[in-house]
Parts: C-alpha cells; structure tokens; sequence
C-alpha cells in the first residue's frame, strides 16, 4: 500500500506573522536611533575635546611669550640680588620658588596639552 500526498498549506490567520513584522520593524528603528544618539554624543565629545585644545595652545603660547622667560628674570635677578647683598636667604628662595612653581606650571600645561592630543587621536581612530 504505497502512496503519495501533496498539499498547500495557507495560513489562516496572518496576525502572529504581521507582528514578528512589526516588532522586527521596530527593533531596527530603535537599533537606527541608539546608533544616531551615539554619533551624536560621540561628536559633541570631539568638539569638546578640540576647544579643550585651543584653550591649552593659548595657555602654552602664554608660557613661551611670557611665563618662562619671566621665570628665568626672577632667578637670574634674585641670584643677582642675594650676591650683592640686597635680599636675604628667605626672600631668595621665595624667589626660586615663585619662578620653578612657573616652570611646574608650564610643564602641567604640557602634559594637559599631550593628553589632549592623544584623546584627539583615540576619537579619531578608524
């Protein structure tokens, strides 16, 4: 007793098919608006990033202008002073420290302006 059957097979209710649609649907426009708000978010850092740059270049050019050379007047001038006499040892070294808490500060603004750049640069990566 051998036989064969063929048959159609049509839904009769297409609900359940209509919503996986519509929540796949949904889950890709929700995928599209987390993508947007990270693009977003990821722009506004770099914008952030590079005014945190310029203001760092503007405080190193003010150290290259002025800060260090005005460092370097104080030592010579207060080396100059205690030889002669004219100030004591305490105003000497209030002197060495007012010009090397300078340099100090110069050299934190250098290290400011490197991590910058290499935040730049991490934002930048392909």
């Amino acid at each position: 007793y051998f036989g064969y059957q063929a048959g159609l097979q049509i839904p009769l209710w297409f609900g359940p098919t209509r919503a996986r649609i519509q929540t796949s649907r949904l889950a890709i426009q929700q995928s599209q608006n987390q993508l947007d708000n990270l693009s977003i978010r990821w722009e506004s850092n770099l914008v952030q990033k590079k005014a945190n740059l310029e203001k760092i270049i503007q405080e190193l050019g003010y150290y290259d202008r002025d800060g260090l050379p005005l460092a370097k007047e104080i030592v010579e001038t207060a080396l100059k002073s205690f030889e002669s006499g004219e100030i004591d040892y305490l105003e000497y070294i209030r002197s060495l420290e007012y010009a090397t808490g300078i340099e100090m500060d110069h050299l934190e603004t250098l290290n400011d302006f490197h991590q910058a750049v290499l935040d730049i640069q991490y934002f930048t990566l392909p």
